[in-house]
């Protein structure tokens, strides 16, 4: 990509631009800025395809803000239209039902910005002496831009003195387009052949590529033979990278040379793998990692846009939000903003660690979605589904099974099988060296009641937990949700009994 450097020149052409449109547009300003306390200008860059713009940037109260004129006439070429009008920004995109309308919060400030003719903020701008020109110049907040920009499409991110966009990236799309049938994959040749004979529905696969070192290294890439298989069948290959470490990737996202470095570096593997994208799952950041962990997700969206390649985010499934406190790190509204998808890891109700209980009952399930899709526009979330079980005993952390090896226990003599219709929930029990085991599964009846969700909520989709796990049964629900679909699916009705119990094959 091209770049050049416009310290001379396009400093000159900025402050000129800046000037003019703020002599234009905001006279009524220059009183009240002239009455302000000493504002503090430091240098800042524009960068947006492939150039660099060197300007000046205010910080007032916390707030940074920027001159905007220029982003302005940059955004001209990036498939959209803006005005400006003396007391409104009025921007434009063609794809307005891409456009994310949640969680508006439109302020008290006197300048209007509008998003396809709707107002989405009103913001207060600064017309200041830019020390370029020597001119009035406007300076507008950049968060509030950034925010109007973002539920656009447009990629952007803010890291204290560099404001880079992104042109709307040309993603590319599953040969079977329309919803997502994901499906996370280990990237070895065993599960590409249990998704070859089981699965014929799936059009995206998350691979499980590479885990994140401690020191914000990857491994090595271990996908290949399942991002080839993706590719020579129409899928997309999307490369899954992991972290369950939150206290050492807080650490090293606080740092933002370091939370750049990660950035790029995901970028450069990605790229170098022929992946057409990333899944970033990582998991117990503490709360106070929020806003860094935000501005590396800005900056590896920017990065991706700029190579076409999609970001998708695993996000927590959250159903009290006012009491949760272990998801703080997680703010759904802005992830969503960012994200092009995001995987709603919508099981683990019950997990290793807790009492027996159910991994995704439906009630819970559907309070999961609610609170996402409040937060998130309803077509980029993708419903996870699991397709194993958990097999607790008397040490109080479970043992996980396939869904095959709970079908060869349930046929076992003395093996008790129930489901509950009200909360789609199978429990399987019996008895073994005189321990007496609680299994939590899924059988087809369970996951449609959870897929219906997807039409319910025009959800993008789904993600299933994963590839290798399920058994014939479940793998014909998953493959009823047909990506041609814009909705609703062909999966089995679930039971109407309340509770039915199965002992040795015989109903109790």
């Amino acid at each position: 990509m091209q770049k050049f450097n416009r310290r001379n020149a396009g400093v000159g052409f900025l402050a000129a631009a800046c000037s003019a449109l703020a002599l234009a547009a905001f006279p009524h300003f220059e009183h009240a800025a002239s009455a302000q306390p000493a504002l503090h200008f430091s240098p800042a860059t524009i960068n947006y395809d492939g150039h660099h713009a060197q300007v000046y940037k205010i910080v007032q109260g916390g707030t940074a803000y920027m001159p905007v004129y220029y982003v302005m006439q940059a955004l001209n070429g990036f498939g959209c239209t803006n005005q400006w009008n003396g007391s409104s920004w009025l921007f434009s995109v063609s794809n307005s039902q891409a456009i994310d309308w949640n969680n508006l919060s439109i302020g008290t400030g006197k300048v209007a910005l509008y998003l396809n003719q709707r107002l989405v903020s009103m913001v207060e701008p600064i017309v200041a002496i830019d020390p370029n020109s020597g001119k009035p110049t406007t300076y507008m907040p950049v968060w509030y831009v950034m925010q109007m920009l973002q539920r656009a499409g447009i990629a952007c991110s803010w890291n204290g003195s560099q404001w880079s966009l992104a042109n709307q990236p040309n993603l590319p799309q599953p040969a079977q387009a329309g919803l997502w049938n994901s499906a996370f994959i280990n990237g070895d040749a065993t599960s590409v052949s249990d998704l070859q004979m089981y699965r014929h529905h799936v059009n995206v696969l998350f691979v499980n590529a590479f885990d994140l070192r401690t020191n914000g290294t990857l491994t090595q890439d271990e996908g290949q033979v399942a991002c080839s298989y993706a590719h020579q069948n129409g899928m997309l290959a999307i490369a899954r990278i992991d972290s369950f470490d939150g206290s050492s990737l807080a650490n090293l996202l606080a740092n933002p040379q370091n939370a750049l470095a990660l950035a790029q570096r995901i970028v450069q593997a990605v790229v170098a793998g022929g992946y057409d994208g990333v899944n970033i799952d990582f998991e117990f950041l503490p709360a106070a990692a929020q806003v860094s962990f935000l501005s590396f997700l800005q900056q590896l969206h920017v990065l991706l846009a700029n190579q076409d390649k999609w970001l998708t985010i695993d996000v927590p499934a959250i159903d009290d939000p006012a009491s949760d406190t272990w998801d703080r790190a997680y703010n759904l509204q802005q992830i969503g903003e960012i994200a092009d998808k995001e995987v709603l890891m919508s099981y683990d109700y019950s997990y290793p660690g807790s009492p027996p209980g159910p991994i995704a009952p439906l009630p819970w399930v559907v309070n999961t979605i609610s609170y996402t899709v409040s937060q998130t526009p309803s077509a980029k979330v993708l419903l996870g589904i699991d397709t194993y079980a958990y097999d607790w005993g008397n040490s109080g952390n479970p043992t996980v099974l396939t869904l095959q090896q709970v079908d060869n226990l349930a046929s076992q003599p003395g093996t008790t099988v129930s489901y509950n219709a009200s909360t789609a929930t199978p429990r399987l029990t019996y008895s073994q060296n005189g321990i007496t085991h609680t299994v939590y599964y899924e059988t087809p009846a369970s996951l449609a009641s959870r897929i219906a969700e997807v039409g319910a909520f025009a959800l993008g989709g789904i993600a299933q937990w994963r590839i290798g796990l399920e058994d014939p049964a479940t793998d014909q629900v998953l493959d009823s949700l047909v990506p041609a679909e814009t909705g609703g699916t062909t999966a089995p009705p679930v039971a109407n009994a309340t509770t039915t119990a199965v002992t040795n094959n015989t109903t109790s």
